[in-house]
């Protein structure tokens, strides 16, 4: 479990799990895929850092400023990195993993794969703007 402070200054929560973990469950009655427990239990745990952080936000500030860091704690949002893309094996799983992580309220599930390639993308971008 991580606070980072991001480019702009805001404090921001990452809860890092494992590559393996499994994202998804599929509920035959339903014929529908819901969050699998590890996953449900990491969101849980990012809303109540991101809500005690929230709450603690002048004490915590008052630190950052002690230890001469500029950040600022305004709704802080949270990120669990968790599981691969890979692991979403049909359109459906996708869909599901989308609908799922759109209803979370300041907090996006990401995968491993997604941010290695997002790393990528962005280092790409950078190295191509320097030259």
């Amino acid at each position: 479990d991580f606070m980072l402070v991001d480019t702009y200054g805001y404090v921001d929560v990452y809860e890092i799990k494992k590559p393996q973990t499994t994202l998804l469950k599929f509920d035959a009655s339903r014929s529908n895929y819901y969050w699998d427990t590890e996953l449900a239990k990491a969101i849980v745990q990012t809303e109540k850092y991101m809500s005690s952080i929230q709450r603690n936000r002048f004490e915590l500030e008052d630190k950052f400023r002690r230890n001469n860091l500029e950040a600022r704690v305004v709704r802080p949002r949270g990120f669990v990195i968790a599981g691969r893309r890979s692991a979403l094996n049909s359109t459906e799983v996708q869909e599901d993993f989308r609908i799922l992580n759109d209803s979370l309220k300041n907090i996006d599930v990401i995968c491993f794969d997604d941010l290695l390639d997002n790393l990528k993308a962005l280092h790409e971008r950078l190295t191509t703007d320097v030259q």
